[in-house]
């Protein structure tokens, strides 16, 4: 895994950290719009209010809700330029270094196999890449963020 994590060039680093940056803004988002259903809960609950009332916290649970979803895309994207930005050049580096293999090394994998193994191999390292970006820094993210905001709320959660 170190192996592969040298590899990774300076721009594959700023997007990989765009992505995370991302990651937090969508966590964020998403995060928020409890806040607002609530405000809309107590809104209903309450006497004499009116449909007025209701668009300003129904609108903005409604962007925040489509700005994360906005979030949710650029993870995506940045995720899968990463990951195809990466794979390319290390199909590229396996390809030069079986270019530099002899005939008894060639005949001992067999070029079907070796085809074989190589595609299964990046591409498993391309889904690593990309889940890992959206799903695996994810789920950290959002269970710290969601602890701290319960946490804040109400210290009767000690």
């Amino acid at each position: 895994m170190k192996k592969l994590a040298k590899r990774i060039s300076r721009k594959e680093w700023g997007m990989i950290l765009l992505a995370i940056l991302f990651t937090c803004f969508s966590v964020y988002l998403e995060l928020e719009v409890p806040t607002y259903i609530s405000k809309i809960t107590d809104l209903l609950g309450s006497q004499g209010t009116n449909l007025d009332e209701l668009w300003q916290p129904a609108s903005m649970m409604v962007g925040m809700s489509f700005l994360a979803f906005l979030s949710v895309v650029a993870v995506g994207f940045f995720a899968s330029q990463v990951a195809a930005s990466y794979t390319s050049r290390l199909r590229s580096d396996i390809f030069n270094r079986v270019l530099d293999y002899s005939q008894t090394e060639i005949k001992k994998f067999s070029i079907p196999s070796l085809l074989t193994r190589t595609t299964n191999d990046i591409t498993q390292v391309q889904m690593l890449i990309t889940m890992g970006l959206q799903v695996v820094t994810r789920g950290p993210i959002m269970a710290i963020w969601a602890i701290g905001k319960i946490l804040g709320h109400s210290e009767y959660w000690l």
